[in-house]
């Protein structure tokens, strides 16, 4: 009887401990999601049509606590899917999305000129690698509520 006894409570309290943790590191870990709704004046849908590129973002997931620099989360492009931030620029309001290994020949995403607004992200993307030349390009994200 006293070894049952003993077992409710500590599971009783390893859960309280547990969900008390959850509730106080959720808030931290939250993360903010912008769609994104135009490229270079396009829409997504227009922009894929008429320009395209190697890869292109759709969705910039950010951690709520880091809406500057240096950024944490990830971006949703439209080939690779999910990709994570790795890394942020040493000057100015960017980040880097490595992709060496699974784009051909871009090695990385660079998103720079990041503005944060109470309802949209802006900034340029461009794909970029040692035998490749292409020009950056503007988007507009929308904040998903």
């Amino acid at each position: 009887m006293r070894y049952q006894l003993f077992l409710l409570i500590s599971i009783l309290f390893l859960d309280g401990f547990l969900w008390g943790c959850k509730e106080s590191t959720s808030p931290t870990n939250a993360e903010i999601e912008y769609l994104v709704q135009k490229i270079d004046g396009l829409s997504v849908e227009e922009f894929t049509k008429r320009i395209g590129d190697y890869d292109w973002p759709l969705i910039i997931k950010l951690k709520k606590s880091q809406l500057a620099p240096p950024f944490q989360g990830s971006v949703k492009l439209a080939n690779l899917g999910w990709q994570k931030i790795d890394g942020n620029c040493t000057q100015g309001k960017c980040f880097v999305v490595n992709t060496k290994s699974k784009l051909g020949p871009v090695e990385s995403i660079v998103f720079s000129n990041i503005e944060i607004t109470a309802t949209e992200l802006t900034g340029k993307y461009s794909c970029s690698g040692p035998l490749i030349d292409t020009p950056a390009h503007e988007f507009t994200a929308k904040l998903i509520l």
